[in-house]
This record gives structure tokens, C-alpha cells and sequence, in this order.
């Protein structure tokens, strides 16, 4: 993965924590997909900028403080796996709520193309057409 891409999926995490998706949505393509979780109750596959903004907003509303942070990131052919750590406070709360759970981004031309999110790391991995052992590779 190219130290500019890396730089810019950096960029991204920090976007999200600061929920400024103009940011976020700054490096999508025009046909940029969001494809949610299987087996909630909001599965859906979500096409084009202004809904996937939309769709960040309604998600991060009910809460006033959210770090999502980037654990490590993995290079599949022509997708990246990010692993992270979401932690966030909900409106009127002490209280944090916190999840490592998985993206994959798919890239062409520089631009996000998709977005999936995977709350098992393994399943994103598994996506990538990568392994645990690509996961450990570092470690």
C-alpha cells in the first residue's frame, strides 16, 4: 500500500472521530458504496455520497464524543483492511461504549469505491481474500 494511500485512509479515522463527513466522504468516488453489517436490522447497501453521509450522521447521532481509532491495516489485491477501535460516549453520559470491529475499503483510481463494515475481524479478513496469517504477520 502506497504511503499516500495510507496517509489518506489515516486522514479518514480522524475525520470520523471529528463526525466531519464532508472530510470522510472527501476521498469517495462518485459511485462510492456503504455496505452496512449482516444480521442487523439496518442491512442495506447504501449508494452515493450524499446518502452514505446521510447515513454516518443518523449512525454517530446519538452521541457526543466518538474516537475511531486504526489499529493495524492489511493489503488485499485491490482492497484494505483496517482494523479499529471505536469508542464513543452517548448524549447526556459518563458512560463509553467501545468496539473493535473491521472495515474493507475498496480503491480505484485513488478513491474510495466501497466501504464495508465487518463487526468480526476475521469476516473482513475472509473478504479481502486474506488470512489470520496476514493479520499476524507483523506481530
Amino acid at each position: 500500500m502506497s504511503q499516500e494511500t495510507l496517509k489518506a485512509l489515516r486522514d479518514e479515522y480522524a475525520a470520523m472521530s471529528r463526525q466531519d463527513w464532508n472530510a470522510v466522504l472527501s476521498v469517495a468516488h462518485r459511485d462510492f458504496e456503504l455496505k452496512t453489517p449482516g444480521g442487523g436490522l439496518d442491512v442495506e447497501t447504501i449508494s452515493g455520497v450524499e446518502r452514505a453521509r446521510r447515513a454516518f450522521e443518523d449512525f454517530f447521532s446519538p452521541f457526543e464524543w466518538v474516537s475511531v481509532a486504526p489499529e493495524a491495516f492489511f493489503e488485499g489485491h485491490d482492497q484494505i483492511v483496517v482494523f479499529f477501535l471505536q469508542r464513543a460516549r452517548p448524549s447526556g453520559s459518563s458512560a463509553f461504549v467501545e468496539r473493535r470491529a473491521a472495515h474493507v475499503w475498496t480503491m480505484r483510481d485513488g478513491k474510495a469505491t466501497k466501504l464495508q463494515i465487518f463487526p468480526r475481524r476475521q469476516s473482513a479478513l475472509e473478504a479481502a481474500g486474506l488470512s489470520e496469517q496476514d493479520a499476524h504477520a507483523d506481530s
